[in-house]
């Protein structure tokens, strides 16, 4: 560097720093993530810009020969989140089965009741 110029040669390669850049993204946007999941669109929307940014920066990291490190945590921890929405929605659906059966079973009982 002579007089405040860089030379071309010297500086990382942007690709790289690009990658590292999205990684620290996806993870930054997943810590909130963690706590904030449970609000209808901003947990969702977190998420899925979590999760698109670390994807993103595991893609170019791969491509650009990096350390995939960062990006796979930043996955991970953008997946969390989700995988908790999965397990409820789940639960939810089977509780409701559960539930729908056994409406049809007692429904016969409680028509026959005088009061229903």
């Amino acid at each position: 560097m002579e007089g405040g110029i860089i030379e071309q040669g010297s500086s990382a390669p942007r690709s790289g720093r690009q990658s590292s850049i999205l990684g620290i993204t996806g993870l930054i946007i997943g810590v909130p993530t963690l706590f904030l999941f449970w609000i209808p669109l901003i947990g969702w929307l977190l998420m899925m810009l979590g999760l698109g940014f670390s994807v993103a920066g595991l893609v170019t990291a791969r491509q650009n020969g990096q350390p995939v490190t960062l990006a796979i945590a930043a996955i991970v921890l953008n997946s969390i989140p989700l995988s908790i929405h999965i397990a409820t929605a789940i639960l939810i659906i089977l509780v409701a089965e559960v539930l729908k059966a056994a409406a049809a079973e007692f429904l016969p009982i409680l028509q026959s009741l005088p009061f229903f």
